[in-house]
């Protein structure tokens, strides 16, 4: 019987993943839609993007702006039972700048978008789970 044990993370985990996040919102969402054009590809990728901030749409919902200034606007997408985009209102506003987040993207075919879900938040030694 074999036993696994878990070890802590540990701050150079997290720059290690926050290193490795894309920096370039059009370089993540182009190499996101050539993956939902092949027919054996995963239909809801899951990417780790850098986020300069996250800031407040007009419309009331959330975007993230990368270090270029391009926006990408944060939806939930439906093949997730549970919403996480509302839950950043919760979220402490430090949090909010300089940090990568993890969301998972899925093409909308009713309303003609790719729709990128927040499903982690990363700061340094700080981790926001917003979904389990």
């Amino acid at each position: 019987m074999r036993v696994c044990c878990r070890r802590k993370t540990e701050i150079a985990d997290l720059e290690a993943a926050c290193a490795a996040a894309w920096p370039s919102i059009p370089e993540a969402v182009k190499a996101v839609k050539n993956q939902l054009k092949d027919p054996l590809a995963d239909r809801a990728p899951v990417v780790l993007l850098k986020a300069s901030r996250i800031v407040r749409t007009e419309a009331g919902g959330f975007a993230l702006v990368d270090s270029a200034g391009n926006t990408l606007k944060l939806n939930d997408v439906y093949r997730l039972p549970q919403k996480s985009t509302r839950l950043l209102s919760l979220v402490d506003p430090l949090l909010l700048e300089d940090s990568c987040l993890l969301v998972m993207f899925e093409h909308q075919m009713d309303k003609g978008c790719l729709a990128a879900q927040p499903l982690t938040l990363i700061q340094e030694e700080r981790v926001v789970r917003l979904l389990y």
